[in-house]
């Protein structure tokens, strides 16, 4: 009898890592969701282990460099997948070694954010045109295929749309080479680290039950209760000081202000989106209109969640939610 069910739940497991590993190639090619991609290697790893993960993993890199290149015609998604696929192995090793998940988050987007940097900067001191010339060369260059699509778009006329704003930019060259300089940084930041939190917080609420994971001492839940260390504050009131002042003391001073303010804002948000889901918890919101709360505001109220996990510094919000709960108000 227990050998029987034992190989049911062989041919199950089986069953599951074809689907993940279809999961992981479907999520490549659609666009919207590809950022999830790792998501479903996680998922096999955790599984079955190192090695059916690692089978999963090849077999889905396979198949996806067969799509990228007889249908798309797109060698590049070969480089994406194979990149999406070392994340997938990173996450894995890093879980089972028992890393706090937060500290996984802050590895890897060290790493990446450092390789990011270290190519941007080997690149920059190889060419011979300054980089400022060469975004404003690229900003002509997409000027005219832009123009055709904002003409196609349904916004076309409309006042004070997206599209506008953008072709504005791009028909002053100077200040769009100058935005660029000033955004990339902040912004290649967030999206890495937002990444890698995503797609860990995803893979260890679906993966808390596979049997690697039952005696894990950490969780999804480990990542919703995140609290940044309170010395940290005195960096985020640093960097306002030098926003504000900055240019007083060197120039560009305001700028590295900013950009500071705004790396330090991606953890905030880590600790707001925390204290968002407490309060959700705390009024009973499940299914599917708590999926939609949580991507409405994550989507279009990001910055209010930076707020709330920088105030959750002074106030502990969770704190004071916890209390009421005891006192079953």
């Amino acid at each position: 009898m227990e050998k029987t069910d034992l190989n049911f739940q062989n041919q199950m497991d089986r069953k599951r890592l074809i689907l993940l590993g279809l999961g992981s190639v479907t999520l490549l090619f659609s666009r919207v969701f590809a950022l999830f991609t790792p998501v479903p290697l996680v998922l096999a790893f955790l599984l079955k282990g190192r090695l059916a993960g690692s089978i999963v993993m090849l077999l889905s890199m396979v198949l996806s460099s067969v799509i990228s290149v007889v249908l798309f015609k797109d060698t590049s998604l070969v480089l994406v997948y194979s990149l999406f696929c070392f994340l997938a192995l990173s996450m894995y090793e890093l879980i089972i070694r028992k890393f706090n998940p937060m500290k996984i988050v802050f590895i890897l987007g060290t790493a990446i954010v450092s390789l990011i940097c270290f190519a941007s900067y080997s690149y920059i001191q190889r060419s011979d045109i300054p980089v400022k010339v060469q975004i404003q060369n690229f900003s002509k260059k997409i000027k005219a295929d832009y123009e055709e699509m904002y003409k196609k778009s349904d916004v076309y006329n409309k006042p004070n749309n997206e599209y506008e704003k953008v072709l504005t930019a791009l028909n002053n060259p100077e200040f769009f080479s100058d935005r660029v300089i000033k955004d990339a940084p902040p912004v290649i930041f967030a999206i890495v680290f937002v990444f890698l939190w995503m797609n860990l917080l995803c893979s260890l609420k679906m993966g808390r039950y596979f049997p690697t994971m039952r005696e894990h001492p950490h969780s999804d839940q480990t990542m919703i209760q995140f609290r940044m260390p309170d010395m940290f504050i005195f960096v985020v009131i640093a960097a306002l000081v030098i926003a504000i002042w900055g240019d007083e003391f060197f120039k560009g001073g305001a700028d590295i202000g900013l950009i500071m303010i705004k790396c330090m804002a991606v953890f905030y948000f880590f600790q707001g989106f925390g204290v968002y889901s407490k309060y959700l918890d705390f009024f009973r919101m499940r299914g599917f209109m708590r999926a939609m709360l949580m991507f409405f505001t994550v989507t279009f109220a990001h910055w209010l969640l930076v707020l709330v996990g920088l105030f959750d510094m002074f106030f502990d919000f969770r704190k004071k939610l916890e209390l009421k709960e005891m006192k079953g108000e």
